[in-house]
């Protein structure tokens, strides 16, 4: 039930493969470091992990939706890893996980929404994988450690303010130049990222 295991001194936990459905902020506040993800869950629900001390998570690609805040205010987690499967990050998903270091998202993911990666202050490289349309707004606001972003041809619109105060990235990466000039709220990007920024077609520096 709804936070079944909030607040409890588990390290470590095994959700098994006969399990379908975890309910939201089952694991608010647990001090538990590491959880292994069975193949029959398919969403991780609002709240999930909320303030737990998950140091890591593989998100595997059975899980199809990442609900509201379900990382948020992790702060000790490092090394997050979103499989291919997944198809929506959903508003607050890893809101404040301050120790990130560098974030990779998958193709199959349509849709980054509103604040996901707010004030994840920590990751230093952003990738997004051929397949991503929308970015929403707020979603990288207070990424200042960040150097480096990596946008695919498939993206089509960012949300207001979605870089704001990620003032450190220097180097952004495309694919293809034309779709990069048709992205609706591309301005949300390039006004807020470093004014010398320096922009990379198939490696090779736009002169």
């Amino acid at each position: 039930g709804k936070r079944a295991f909030s607040h409890t001194k588990i390290k470590e936990f095994v959700i098994t493969d006969s399990v379908e459905t975890v309910a939201e902020e089952a694991f608010m506040a647990a001090t538990i470091e590491k959880i292994t993800i069975g193949t029959k869950l398919d969403k991780l629900e609002k709240g999930l992990f909320y303030l737990s001390s998950l140091k890591e998570i593989t998100i595997s690609s059975n899980i199809k939706t990442i609900g509201n805040q379900a990382f948020a205010s992790c702060r000790y987690l490092k090394k997050v890893t979103i499989k291919s499967g997944v198809t929506d990050i959903f508003e607050g998903a890893f809101y404040d996980c301050g120790a990130i270091e560098d974030i990779v998202i998958p193709g199959s993911v349509v849709s980054i929404g509103e604040n996901a990666f707010y004030g994840c202050n920590g990751i230093v490289s952003i990738t997004l994988m051929d397949g991503v349309k929308s970015i929403g707004a707020n979603a990288f606001y207070n990424c200042r450690a960040a150097e480096k972003i990596y946008i695919p041809k498939s993206l089509v619109s960012i949300g207001d303010s979605a870089f704001r105060d990620s003032y450190n990235i220097k180097e952004v990466y495309i694919d293809d130049l034309t779709a990069w000039r048709n992205i609706s709220g591309l301005e949300n990007l390039t006004s807020y990222i470093a004014y010398d920024y320096r922009l990379y077609l198939n490696g090779d520096l736009i002169d």
